[in-house]
Order: structure tokens, then sequence, then C-alpha cells
């Protein structure tokens, strides 16, 4: 949040990814959107996301935002999806589950160190080294009866990544997306815990439109770091950003009111900078009150898996006269 800004209200989550042992893959064939669990873009979603810490824990419910507000357990009628219910369209390549702008929790969810030996390597904000040998890493740990959850849009591959090995307690990962479930993976034997991607292949996603996944644990817990998809191809994106309706610059007296709107077009996902920051949807408002004087850019960067676009617009607010 700006300084000099007063808090606003709307929301935002994130992600993890996947492991090794049995692999079922169970998917009924779809031929329509609603068959496919698609959250349909024209359901008129304005509502940006917000922040939400690193440090949250969930035990019945989402820690998305102060009011309380717990999104439902069954993914949304297609077309009816509320933003302020559900995370951030994840971005081009792999989402940590610690990105909590892009993933949500359920149920007996949280964050806890493990060990591991694998392939991967730390994210850059962990230093980024290999864990060919052994890794100490904050992961999430999805009990039984929990589930993280998520959406996606314009994507050609999904895949997570999940934990196998012989830690005490681990059970299956169910993996869903699209209304399917792509991944049933049985996490349990072995010694030494190891990351994978799973589903191998990555579940290729049979439409180009939004849709949501998630991952629940069965039997015992699950050990989740990462989400990986990349985009189809295409024509870049287009994003427009204004305030009051106007492409600016805006010159006002301190205290300030206004309202910044952005909308895209062909966006698989979209973030702000400038003096607002975080993940945002693909098209939103946020409106300003009480602002003091200062300078203020307000930029949306917007991605698909043809290019970016940004756009901005600037707000100037001078002390108030005399």
């Amino acid at each position: 949040m700006n300084r000099g800004h007063p808090r606003r209200t709307s929301r935002r989550v994130a992600a993890s990814v996947g492991c090794t042992a049995v692999l079922c893959i169970s998917c009924a064939e779809a031929t329509s959107p609603d068959d496919l669990g698609i959250v349909r873009r024209d359901s008129g979603i304005v509502n940006p996301l917000d922040v939400i810490g690193t440090g949250d824990t969930s035990v019945g419910g989402d820690t998305i935002g102060g009011d309380g507000t717990t999104p439902p357990v069954d993914a949304p009628t297609p077309g009816s999806v509320d933003a302020s219910m559900y995370p951030a369209f994840l971005h081009d390549g792999r989402t940590y589950d610690q990105e909590r702008d892009y993933i949500a929790w359920e149920g007996p969810v949280s964050n806890v160190t493990v060990a591991h030996r694998d392939g991967t390597t730390l994210p850059a904000s962990e230093g980024g080294g290999s864990c060919a040998s052994t890794c100490n890493e904050s992961i999430t740990r999805i009990d039984t009866g929990g589930r993280v959850r998520g959406r996606f849009t314009y994507v050609q591959t999904f895949s997570v990544q999940v934990a196998a090995g012989g830690e005490p307690g681990i059970g299956t990962a169910v993996i869903e997306a699209c209304g399917m479930e792509i991944g049933r993976i049985s996490l349990a034997g072995g010694s030494t815990l190891g990351f994978t991607n799973q589903p191998q292949p990555a579940f290729n996603v049979p439409t180009p439109g939004d849709c949501t996944w998630s991952i629940r644990a069965e039997g015992g817990w699950v050990p989740f770091r990462a989400v990986t998809v990349t985009y189809r191809g295409g024509a870049p994106p287009t994003v427009d950003v204004r305030v009051n309706g106007t492409n600016g610059p805006l010159v006002v007296d301190a205290p300030a009111s206004y309202l910044v709107s952005w909308t895209s077009v062909s966006a698989a996902s979209c973030v702000a900078s400038g003096s607002w920051t975080g993940a945002r949807d693909l098209m939103g408002s946020v409106n300003y009150t009480g602002v003091t004087a200062g300078a203020y850019t307000y930029t949306v960067t917007c991605t698909n898996g043809g290019g970016v676009a940004s756009d901005s617009v600037s707000v100037t607010v001078n002390r108030p006269p005399g």
C-alpha cells in the first residue's frame, strides 16, 4: 500500500508443485466449456486482488483478507466466479507455494520446513541453490481434508510439484484441473523426501479459456512446493489503465479522491507496479480516498504466450491551497 493511501479493499493468494510414486490419470472426455469446469471471463469481474502475508495459516478456511470471507469448497459455477474469492491467474512458468497472490488455502494447510534431495533448485527468494545434495526449504503441508487451489487462463500445459518419501504420515495427492481429476499420486514409501513434477507428462489443457485447479490430500499429508504452467502462443495482449475514466495525467489537491481502473484483452495474467504492487485480475478498479500530496504512477503489465504489454497513468496531488 502506498504511503499516504488509506486501506483499500480487495484480495489475493499463492501456489506450489509435486512428487512421484504411483500415478493414475482419470480424465473424463469433455465436450463443452461447462464440462471442463471453465470459469468464463464474461462474468463481469472487476475486483482487483490484494496482498496476503506469507506467514498465514488456515484451519477450516482461507486466509484471504481481513474480513473473514471464506471461498466455497467446491469450484464455482462457470460464469459466476467472484475475483474477490479466487486468487490471481497463474503467471507463465513456475509459481512457488510462497507466492500467495496466486494460491488459496482451504482446511488444514500450513507452512513447514522440510529437508529434500532431488533435481530441483531453491527459489531465488531462498538463494536459488541446487537441491541435488540436500535442501532445507519452507514448503506447504496439506493435511487430510485440506486443499490448495487457484485458477489459470490461456494455458497450454499444467503440472505441480509434490514430494514422495519416507516421512511419517504421508498420503495421496489428488490433482484436479478444468473439472477433471488429472492425477492421483501415492507419495508414501522410499527414504529421502524428493519433489517431482506431476502428472508426467504435464497435463495438456483442453481449452484456452479460464480453468480452476486444486490439490487435496487423502489418507495423510501432502508436501506441495510449486505449480508450473506454459502459456499458449499467439498475439500479445493489450492493456489500458485510466484514472477517473481518462488517460491522465490527473492533477488534484489533497486530500484527493480518484478511481484507477484497467482493462486488458487476450491477457493471461497481469501485475501492478509503481505506486501500487502485486498481482491484478485481468480487469478491475481501485478507489482511492484521502490521498496526501505527492506524485503517483499506476502501471499494469499483462502477459500471455505471445508477449507483454504495459500501460500507466500518473496522478499529481498538490498540497491544499493556503
